[in-house]
């Protein structure tokens, strides 16, 4: 692990433990970062998909108004990626263990935004789901955000279903940085050429310091904005 990764996990630990000092959190504060967090999150994760609605015409789009100029499937991507944050934070909410049916049932909200009881999936996309679900988070010693970004490095190499994965994959990084407490890791779209470069590797390769790096910085980002959202009222006197 170089000194760099090190130094971001460290400032990560410690954002997250400044973090649970101001928990419980007001519920119309823990429900406006929430709202703010998914409207980041589904922005800039479309962004990097393909998406061209700004971050101003995602949050309008997101408040039920339609955008000018811009397509219908720019439209549905984004109300789409919002239902299937819900439908992940539902399984959470459920401690339901991540699995097949859970892979494919996100795939499925973002591609047609329901829920199918009977959606069909080839032997080939059985497979490499079936490996993914046994790669997942095994017990490897690292610190959890090493894991996550081992795994979605894995799972967007893997390519389980046809055409763009990014976004499913970005989806289940933030489950597993949910699971282990942390704060969304929202990849922004400025930074697609470190993104992608980080990707670009053979799916047998390990995972590299600098994929870890780019999502330990978004996790971190998310930390700082909050608890520069938070902090100073939570410091006011009662």
């Amino acid at each position: 692990m170089n000194a760099n990764l090190a130094d971001l996990l460290k400032q990560v630990d410690h954002a997250k433990s400044r973090l649970a000092g101001f928990t419980p959190l007001p519920r119309h504060t823990a429900s406006s970062l929430r709202e703010k967090h998914h409207l980041d999150w589904i922005y800039h994760s479309n962004a990097l998909a393909g998406n061209r609605l700004s971050l101003r015409e995602t949050k309008v789009v997101l408040e039920g108004i339609t955008i000018g100029g811009k397509s219908i499937a720019e439209h549905l991507e984004v109300i789409r990626h919002r239902d299937a944050i819900y439908h992940l934070e539902k399984m959470a909410r459920q401690n339901r263990p991540l699995d097949a049916q859970g892979i494919v049932e996100l795939h499925t909200i973002l591609q047609t935004g329901r829920l199918s009881p009977r959606t069909s999936t080839t032997p080939d996309q059985d497979a490499k789901i079936a490996d993914l679900v046994a790669q997942h988070r095994p017990p490897s010693g690292q610190h959890p955000l090493v894991d996550a970004a081992r795994w979605h490095a894995h799972l967007i190499n893997q390519r389980p279903f046809p055409g763009e994965n990014g976004r499913l994959a970005r989806l289940l990084l933030n489950h597993d940085l949910a699971q282990a407490g942390y704060l969304p890791a929202i990849i922004d779209s400025d930074d697609r050429q470190r993104y992608d470069a980080a990707l670009a590797r053979k799916e047998t390769t390990p995972v590299t310091d600098e994929l870890a790096v780019l999502i330990i910085q978004a996790c971190l980002r998310t930390f700082n904005l909050t608890l520069g959202l938070i902090a100073p009222a939570a410091a006011k006197p009662v």
